[in-house]
């Protein structure tokens, strides 16, 4: 497995036992975790063509469980899988005997049988599922014959489930077969139609079920909405008992099949529950979206199940992907919708405001061992908001700016850190400076000097000291290409002090000594391309210097510019604004408009990288710390908020 996606699989589980927790069912998640990291998280589904990987499911009927599905990718070694599953009790053990016959002769998975292996974790003994479906247009054919061989498909249920595909052939295929183990064993049949979702439809599919079930779906469908879907944008199921008795139909929409109103309608009996995963979801760096929604009709009740899928926070990046990787071409139109751009900025300040704590502070980031990031992150957020134009700086911004600045001041010591429980660092400290600087427009001399004892003999700025808890040979002292341009903007303004003055001469000459081969810049604490060199563009503008020459052609990827967030798109935004290169801040303000979550902040990923202390150059390094993301969105949020209004000076508020 790819790193990448090693990191995408400790996310998702972590989210899973996170949100299974925060349901009163704290599961024993090592097998999950396990079959995680062989997870295929470039699956598609066979009835919506959209990426699955893994699925989460909530039940109206039982809300207090939460359900997973994972798909093991064809390549895992049936060994991998078969040690995995013997972990997972006695259904594990099941499942894993019945599907040795769907390997191959290497001691792979059939490519063409699609895997899903789920559990469903609440305050019961949990259960299990074992799903083989296929994808490969004319397998499923096969899919009876070789469901008979491994056992999944059993004596009792061949007459029914024959009879049903049979019945059924002309508008809709078999693609795919579930089986409920562990427990009272049920199997589920699923199929996909070519053609439309009608009323004359379910009462045929439900026909099997009886007169009473039959009659069960259409009321509901009439009573609570008007169901009609297109072909292909809905599948169904028919639940058979472990007897071969016929249990309950299942419609399963995808969205495309149901209007706004519609999945809001549905959602709302869950929504504090949904609202609830979305969070923890965001916090891992992940974004839930919705997959399909299935109403379940027996002859005495419906209930409805929501599915979501896990992606990686980006609506145009799958998520097979650690970060979001989006491309910029330069060949389309500039973006000029100020409409949309007024609003994008409005909605997103009032969230940022509303994250603000009582005490003036923000906070975001949680780093193992160390906790949450609220000096840091507040001077970084409240400088961002102080340095909008005066027609955005409201009172509600002043006085969210006054009460942060009064708030760092309390905690200088001199200087500022990460947290209370970490050391005073330069990075921090400078990012409260320019804070103080703006707000109340000057500094103390001792914080000045506290700054400049962090540079180093090159003339760059090390993010901390050496101390005996941070020895010499430690990388963390080293001077660091990302910090040493917030330093020099950090001092600009007392340039006159005897000190300053030099320091930021020999701090410069850091522009082409960090410059890597392709000329943009590297960055120690970030996994992001962009970061470094808008921090050198905004460190000019400070100085009245023009930005660094910067060769935009060597830097491009592909015929486009590669951005691994909506973080470093508005890096990207700032850089291109700096160089006035219309072309691409157009396209980097589109995709920050387009990406832009309905609460007013953005999807964030892992992107702050506490590097090992024995690594030097981690972009150089292949998995050289571990990558946190951001726990609410609000330090990503509020840099994307300034990056837009400062390219787009002639924005107004409404």
């Amino acid at each position: 497995m790819f790193a990448k996606d090693q990191d995408l699989a400790r996310r998702v589980s972590r989210c899973i036992s996170e949100s299974a927790r925060a349901l009163g069912a704290p599961p024993t998640t090592g097998w999950l975790a396990k079959l995680l990291e062989n997870t295929y998280f470039e699956s598609f589904s066979p009835l919506s063509g959209t990426e699955l990987g893994v699925l989460v499911s909530l039940d109206s009927e039982s809300p207090e469980r939460l359900r997973i599905a994972t798909q093991p990718g064809s390549k895992c070694c049936r060994d991998t899988l078969s040690n995995i599953l013997t972990q997972a009790g006695t259904a594990g053990v099941e499942a894993n005997e019945q599907l040795k016959i769907l390997g191959d002769g290497s001691g792979h998975i059939r490519d063409k049988w699609q895997i899903s292996l789920g559990s469903a974790f609440g305050k019961d003994q949990p259960e299990f599922r074992l799903y083989v479906g296929t994808t490969e247009e004319g397998a499923s054919g096969e899919l009876p014959s070789a469901l008979r061989q491994a056992g999944i498909w059993g004596p009792k249920l061949t007459d029914s489930s024959a009879e049903l595909v049979e019945r059924v052939k002309s508008f809709s295929t078999l693609i795919g077969v579930s089986k409920r183990l562990g427990r009272q064993t049920s199997y589920l049949l699923y199929f996909s139609s070519n053609i439309p979702l009608s009323y004359d439809l379910i009462e045929y599919i439900c026909e099997p079920l009886g007169k009473s079930a039959a009659n069960q779906a259409k009321d509901y469908c009439a009573t609570h909405t008007k169901i009609s879907a297109p072909a292909k944008s809905f599948g169904w199921g028919v639940a058979i008992g472990g007897s071969g008795e016929l249990l309950y139909l299942k419609l399963e929409l995808t969205p495309e099949a149901l209007s706004q109103n519609q999945k809001t309608d549905y959602q709302q009996p869950l929504k504090g529950t949904i609202d609830d995963l979305r969070k923890k979801a965001m916090s891992a760096g992940l974004e839930m979206q919705d997959h399909s929604l299935s109403i379940r009709l027996t002859d005495k009740k419906t209930s409805i199940t929501h599915y979501f899928s896990y992606t990686s926070g980006m609506t145009s990046h799958r998520i097979g992907s650690t970060f979001c990787r989006s491309r910029f071409t330069t060949s389309r139109n500039s973006f000029n919708n100020t409409d949309k751009l007024t609003k994008t900025v409005q909605t997103a300040l009032s969230a940022v405001l509303e994250q603000q704590n009582s005490d003036g502070s923000w906070s975001d980031f949680e780093v193992d061992g160390i906790g949450k990031a609220d000096d840091w992150v507040t001077a970084h957020i409240a400088y961002r908001l102080s340095q909008l134009p005066k027609n955005w700086n409201n009172n509600h911004i002043t006085t969210a700016t006054n009460k942060a600045c009064d708030y760092l001041l309390e905690k200088n010591r001199p200087g500022w850190g990460y947290n209370d429980q970490s050391p005073v660092d330069a990075d921090s400290t400078a990012h409260a400076i320019l804070l103080i600087e703006t707000v109340k427009g000057e500094i103390d001399p001792e914080i000045l000097s506290k700054l400049l004892e962090f540079q180093n003999s090159d003339g760059g700025f090390s993010t901390f000291q050496r101390t005996d808890d941070i020895p010499s040979l430690h990388s963390w002292c080293n001077s660091h290409p990302d910090v040493t341009p917030l330093a020099i903007q950090a001092l600009a303004p007392s340039v006159t002090n005897h000190a300053v003055k030099p320091a930021i001469a020999m701090a410069l000459q850091r522009v082409e000594l960090d410059r890597l081969q392709d000329g943009n810049w590297p960055a120690f604490w970030w996994d992001l391309r962009w970061y470094t060199a808008a921090a050198w563009a905004r460190t000019s503008k400070t100085l009245n210097t023009p930005p660094p020459d910067f060769s935009w052609s060597r830097t491009k990827i592909s015929s486009g510019y590669e951005c691994r967030s909506a973080l470093d798109a508005a890096y990207l935004l700032e850089l291109s604004t700096a160089h006035r290169r219309q072309d691409i801040a157009s396209l980097a303000t589109e995709f920050l408009l387009d990406n832009q979550l309905a609460n007013g902040l953005w999807p964030t990923v892992p992107a702050l990288r506490v590097t090992l202390p024995e690594i030097d150059e981690p972009w150089n390094t292949p998995n050289s710390g571990a990558l946190y993301s951001e726990i609410s969105g609000v330090y990503s949020s509020a840099t994307i908020l300034s990056a837009i209004v400062h390219s787009a000076p002639e924005l107004e508020p409404e």
